[in-house]
């Protein structure tokens, strides 16, 4: 039976706070950005629970509980990114509110500029409605991007809207 550090039963268990703090970058702004994985949603995820059985969590609800020794329950609170960095884990910018207002809250936030630097105004800002929230999305942008597909593609003719 070969020993591996920690004992003849597996590697020592990490404490909680080494694990977390390891994968957080604290950068200018406040904003304490998580370097670990990420959900598809962009919140940052790390496994916790029993050894045998790791669950995988988001990383700002640990971070909470890491801080604040407790997390809302159930369906009607959660925690809101006053920051609006989903992938922010600074517990100071986590608010504990209803899923209502985290929506409401998420809706009212609105861009003047895409990430290219358009102005998000006039004709060039198209409002999409999703289930329960509103996306905002560049006109110049999304023209560019079906110019590019049709480039690539110029048997298949796609249609801004």
């Amino acid at each position: 039976m070969s020993v591996r550090q920690g004992g003849p039963f597996g590697p020592a268990p990490r404490d909680p706070w080494d694990r977390f703090i390891e994968k957080v970058d604290v950068v200018p702004g406040g904003c304490w950005l998580w370097t670990g994985g990420r959900f598809s949603n962009g919140y940052g995820r790390i496994s916790w629970g029993r050894t045998n059985k790791h669950l995988p969590v988001l990383a700002h609800r640990l971070s909470y509980l890491l801080f604040h020794d407790w997390l809302p329950e159930g369906y009607e609170l959660v925690l809101d990114h006053l920051c609006r960095v989903k992938h922010c884990v600074n517990p100071e910018h986590l608010e504990v509110v209803t899923q209502a207002e985290n929506l409401h809250r998420g809706v009212a936030v609105h861009k003047d500029f895409c990430s290219k630097g358009h102005a998000m105004t006039g004709d060039n800002l198209k409002v999409v409605h999703h289930r329960g929230y509103d996306d905002w999305l560049c006109q110049t942008c999304r023209r560019d991007v079906y110019r590019a597909y049709e480039s690539r593609h110029p048997e298949r003719k796609y249609r801004a809207r």
